[in-house]
């Protein structure tokens, strides 16, 4: 069994001691991770929650592979907005939640319709990535609680866990989890965007995190990865 290669992006990369490669592509200004999850002997990839479609397409070409499935943690614009090029120019196969895909195709519940007031925020007025008015195509595949499929031989389970979102789940793969903005490790879930819900988090997704195994590494939506045990909000 070989173990990952380092793979050098701008804005740095992850890797871990395993067999699975996976690459973390982080977008300014807020830190959202793009993912892609692959092996040396693979043709093709997983890439979570895409943003900045320029990036994505060139670290594909640089590994020589092409882009097999896009899954998404939610639906909000920066884990979007690269995912209608990506699925044009691949052919990827879109798995999210029924509320996310919905979501998705939506500028309001997806934010896109606000993102030029949330970058201003940020400090950061003018963000190239932004697509006013974004609607997401439809996903290929959709599923309410929970999803199971197998890419090669690699189990990959989605977890629902509203509550940042209605639309929001958890990706496990192996001994990794990719938890979107459902779990952060330096800064608790935030609840108070539109259409988020803390009843909800506290009812569906906490039960769900309290569940993970701390030593399972996780890989957050902003933000590098952690082990479970070193998150400070959930204990």
């Amino acid at each position: 069994m070989r173990r990952a290669k380092s793979i050098h992006c701008d804005l740095g990369d992850e890797k871990t001691e395993m067999e699975l490669e996976i690459t973390s592509l982080h977008n300014a200004p807020i830190d959202e991770v793009t993912y892609l999850v692959s092996r040396d002997d693979w043709n093709d990839a997983i890439v979570i929650d895409p943003c900045g479609y320029e990036r994505i397409a060139e670290t594909l070409k640089s590994q020589g592979k092409t882009c097999a499935y896009i899954l998404l943690t939610h639906e909000h614009y920066d884990h979007i907005g690269a995912v209608n090029d990506l699925r044009h120019a691949t052919g990827g196969q879109i798995i999210a939640s029924v509320s996310c895909a919905q979501a998705a195709r939506d500028p309001h519940a997806n934010l896109s319709a606000f993102y030029d007031a949330l970058i201003e925020l940020h400090g950061a007025a003018d963000w190239s990535n932004i697509t006013p008015r974004y609607k997401m195509v439809p996903a290929d595949f959709t599923f309410n609680e929970s999803y199971h499929f197998s890419f090669h031989d690699l189990d990959v389970c989605f977890v629902e866990t509203p509550g940042h979102s209605p639309g929001s789940c958890c990706i496990e793969m192996e001994n990794l989890v990719f938890t979107g903005d459902t779990l952060l490790r330096d800064v608790p879930v935030l609840t108070r965007c539109p259409h988020g819900s803390k009843k909800i988090y506290k009812e569906f997704a906490l039960p769900y995190l309290k569940s993970i195994d701390k030593q399972k590494l996780i890989y957050p939506g902003h933000g590098r990865p952690f082990l479970m045990r070193d998150s400070k909000y959930i204990h």
